[in-house]
């Protein structure tokens, strides 16, 4: 059985996919500020919003406390 995804805002798809594209092209996750630094955001509030909504919709998990642990879902991945 397939689950209806909750969709994206324009915003949390394109960190969505800077997630992926990232650890495709370097073998881990970005950081929080390395988020920052991509989208331009003066403040890592920005990013952590857009993650924030990201793991309550199931399309992102991280460990709290730890570094390089944001992870895109395997579910939503599209591969």
């Amino acid at each position: 059985m397939i689950c209806e995804r909750e969709r994206l805002t324009d915003k949390q798809q394109l960190v969505y996919e800077y997630v992926w594209q990232f650890r495709d092209q370097n073998g881990f996750c970005p950081t929080v500020r390395e988020i920052c630094r991509q989208f331009g955001y003066g403040s890592p509030n920005s990013a952590w919003g857009h993650m924030r909504a990201l793991r309550r919709k199931g399309w992102l998990t991280w460990e709290s406390g730890q570094s390089r642990t944001i992870r895109p879902t395997e579910a939503h991945s599209g591969k």
